[in-house]
């Protein structure tokens, strides 16, 4: 195994130097990458000496009341160019409850819906960039039968089980 010390790592650079100038201009930037980690060392020390539960910054998420956050489903008729076409919204915490599935097959089991993960290319591919995980769902219309509108949903049994309207 080749030795891999920093003295050794930064001997091409030292051995390509060929004027003072050179020379200075890498001890500069060295002195620089010194007083990182001197900086990150002393981060993460500070970081071990506060206990783990002061570390971590509350956060109170907002719901309504009675419903744990993100735990809806929303359908929406939105404008995409000259026509309307039906998209899915889905709550990031069922979402991931998930397992953040790249696609999801819709399954109508009495008289609920079920969103589960698909396999291959079976299903929709959900988009779950900065906002909400969501999809075009237009072949999906006549399945859902849902108006436009947010529906309560909670993982249940690997699956996410939409129920009433909320709003």
């Amino acid at each position: 195994m080749p030795d891999e010390s920093p003295q050794s790592l930064l001997a091409p650079a030292l051995n390509a130097a060929r004027s003072p100038a050179q020379l200075d201009a890498l001890a500069a930037e060295l002195e620089r990458i010194a007083a990182h980690a001197r900086a990150l060392a002393a981060a993460k020390r500070r970081a071990a000496a506060t206990p783990g539960d002061k570390r971590a910054t509350p956060h109170s998420p907002k719901a309504g009341p009675g419903r744990a956050p993100s735990s809806f489903v929303r359908l929406a008729l939105e404008p995409w160019g000259a026509r309307h076409r039906l998209r899915l919204y889905i709550g990031r915490a069922l979402y991931y409850a998930l397992g953040s599935p790249a696609r999801l097959d819709l399954q109508r089991i009495g008289a609920g819906m079920e969103l589960r993960p698909a396999s291959g290319d079976q299903g929709i591919a959900f988009t779950a960039g900065k906002g909400m995980p969501r999809a075009f769902v237009d072949g999906w219309a006549d399945v859902l039968g849902m108006e436009s509108g947010r529906y309560a949903a909670e993982v249940r049994g690997g699956a996410i089980v939409i129920g009433g309207r909320m709003d």
